[in-house]
C-alpha cells in the first residue's frame, strides 16, 4: 500500500486490481524548501508502449527538475521500438522468440550491448577470450570501442581475444555484439561464455613474443594466428609438439630398449639400400 500519503502530495494517476481498493501509483511532492519530487510505481515494459504513460514520464521528470515538458514526443511501438530504441531481450533466443513475436520475419542485423565487470585475478597476461559457439563470420565484437578480432575454432566456434590493455579491471567494461544472422527465426540463440584461464606455457611463450618477436605477437593480437603458440612457432621461438620430428622424440622417449635396437637396424637397413629419406 502507498497510502495514506503526504498533505503536500498531489495524486496523478490511481490504480486498483480487482477486490482491492483503489491505490495512487503516481503522485508529485513539494517539500517546504522548494524541492521537488516525482514518483511512479509503474514501469512494466509494455507500459511504455503507452503513449499517455510515456507523456505522464516526461511531464513528471520535467516538472521535478524546473524544466518544460517538450510537445513533440513520440512513442515507439512494435517494430518501431526495437529499430530506435535499446531495448531489453533473453539471450540466448532467437529474435522471434526474444520478441514475442514481433521481429518473427526481421531480416538484417541486430546489436547486443552489456555491462562486463571482471576481476583483475580473471585477466591473464594475455587477456581473455570471448566464446560464441556455432556463430561465423557474421559477427562482430566490440569492447570498450575496440574491434576483436575473430578466431574460428572447430570445437567452440567463434573465439575473440580481449587484450589485457583494453580491460578495466574491477570496473565497467562495455560489450557489444553485433550478429547477422539473415532471418528472425534466428538471432543470438547459444550461450556465450568468456574463458579466463591462460597456461602458464602460454604466458611464456607470450612474454617470450613481447621480448624477442614483437610482431609476431601484433599480428597474433590481430587475428593472423589462432593462437600464442602458432604466434611462437611462426617466429621460431617454439616448436611445433605435431611436427614429425618432435612426435619421433616423443615416441623414441617412449620405446623400450629392444624396439629402439629394431629401429636401429631398420634405420641402417635404409641407408645401406639409399633409402634415407
Amino acid at each position: 500500500m502507498t497510502s495514506p500519503l503526504a498533505p503536500e502530495t498531489t495524486v496523478l494517476l490511481t490504480g486498483s486490481v480487482k477486490d482491492h481498493p483503489a491505490e495512487p501509483v503516481a503522485w508529485t511532492f513539494l517539500r517546504q524548501d522548494g524541492g521537488r519530487s516525482f514518483y511512479t510505481s509503474m514501469g512494466h515494459v509494455k507500459d511504455f508502449g503507452n503513449a499517455d504513460f510515456v507523456r505522464m514520464l516526461l511531464n513528471g521528470i520535467c516538472w521535478a527538475v524546473g524544466m518544460s515538458s517538450p510537445s513533440d514526443v513520440e512513442v515507439a511501438t512494435g517494430r518501431e521500438q526495437f529499430a530506435r530504441h535499446w531495448s531489453l531481450i533473453p539471450v540466448p533466443a532467437s529474435w522471434k522468440d526474444a520478441t514475442s513475436g514481433v521481429l518473427s520475419d526481421y531480416d538484417g542485423a541486430a546489436w547486443y550491448r552489456c555491462v562486463l565487470r571482471l576481476r583483475e585475478e580473471w585477466v591473464a597476461p594475455a587477456g581473455i577470450l570471448f566464446e560464441i559457439p556455432q556463430h561465423g563470420s557474421g559477427v562482430q565484437v566490440w569492447l570498450n570501442g575496440f574491434p576483436l578480432a575473430r578466431r574460428p575454432d572447430r570445437k567452440v566456434g567463434s573465439r575473440y581475444l580481449i587484450r589485457r590493455d583494453w580491460i578495466e579491471a574491477n570496473d565497467a567494461n562495455l560489450l557489444v555484439v553485433r550478429i547477422d544472422d539473415g532471418s528472425g527465426d534466428r538471432g543470438w540463440q547459444v550461450a556465450a561464455g568468456i574463458r579466463t584461464t591462460v597456461s602458464g606455457e602460454t604466458a611464456k611463450l607470450e612474454k617470450r613474443l613481447a621480448e624477442e618477436a614483437p610482431g609476431y605477437l601484433e599480428r597474433f593480437h590481430n587475428g593472423e594466428f589462432p593462437s600464442i603458440r602458432k604466434a611462437a612457432i611462426a617466429a621460431g621461438i617454439h616448436q611445433d609438439s605435431h611436427s614429425p620430428l618432435m612426435r619421433l622424440k616423443a615416441n623414441w622417449k617412449k620405446a623400450s630398449a629392444s624396439e629402439r635396437r629394431q629401429f636401429r637396424r631398420w634405420l641402417k637397413s635404409r641407408e645401406r639400400n639409399g633409402n634415407g629419406r
